[in-house]
Order: structure tokens, then sequence, then C-alpha cells
């Protein structure tokens, strides 16, 4: 990665953190693509785990619950949501 590209996504990543920090829940959205795609690491393996889609409350969509089993070794686990309009 050149050190141009590098400070660019450590830029982004603190602007990130911070709005997590801050309780910036409504901007969140806004550091991530169209389709929605996030990337959750960091989380120790359990048997099953349950993802919960919570739009900041300015959004149109009902608030959103999925479980998900465990995968054998460290494969990554794809759960997709289908938020509905509220």
């Amino acid at each position: 990665m050149d050190v141009e590209l590098q400070v660019t996504v450590e830029n982004l990543l603190a602007r990130y953190v911070h709005a997590i920090d801050d309780d910036r829940l409504e901007d969140w959205p806004g550091f991530f693509v169209d389709k929605g795609r996030y990337r959750i690491t960091g989380v120790p393996k359990g048997a099953r785990y349950e993802l919960c889609a919570t739009p900041p409350g300015d959004f149109p969509y009902l608030p959103f619950t999925r479980r998900a089993a465990d995968t054998d070794g460290l494969k990554p686990i794809a759960v997709d949501f289908d938020l509905r309009h509220g």
C-alpha cells in the first residue's frame, strides 16, 4: 500500500471510530458503499451469533435481527439483511 492510500485509510478509520465513540450513529452509513457491505472483526468465536441492523431514526426502515451459526475454523460468516420500509 502506498503512503497516500495508507493515510487516506487511516483518516477514514479515525473518522469512523470517532463517529461511533461519540454516538453519532446517524453518520455511520456514510462510511460504507451503497450496497451496505460491512465487515465486523475481532468477535470471539461462538456457537452462534446474533446480528442486529438498527437504522438511524430518520431512515424509513424497521430494525431487523438475523442469527447465524459458526463456521469451521476461521471462515467468514455471511449474513444478508433485507431491510423493510417501516
